[in-house]
């Protein structure tokens, strides 16, 4: 893994299933609203983002729809 923020990397993997039980998110959009309820700097949360959903991904919990470009919960 990265050297990334692990308390930012932790909360970001429970925040994702959250935002996307709601409806869908495009990545960018995802990014700022996660940035956007953690108070921090888009730019802080990219890296953590990244690997929280591709931990959230090889899990089965999330799925990319290329087709709309959004991830999805599964």
């Amino acid at each position: 893994m990265a050297d990334i923020d692990f308390v930012l990397y932790a909360s970001l993997t429970q925040l994702l299933p959250e935002l996307l039980r709601d409806h869908p998110y495009g990545i960018y959009e995802l990014a700022r609203e996660c940035s956007k309820r953690m108070n921090q700097p888009l730019c802080e949360t990219m890296t953590a983002l990244g690997e929280a959903l591709n931990e959230l991904s090889q899990r089965g919990k999330i799925t990319y729809d290329r087709r709309n470009n959004s991830l999805l919960l599964n």
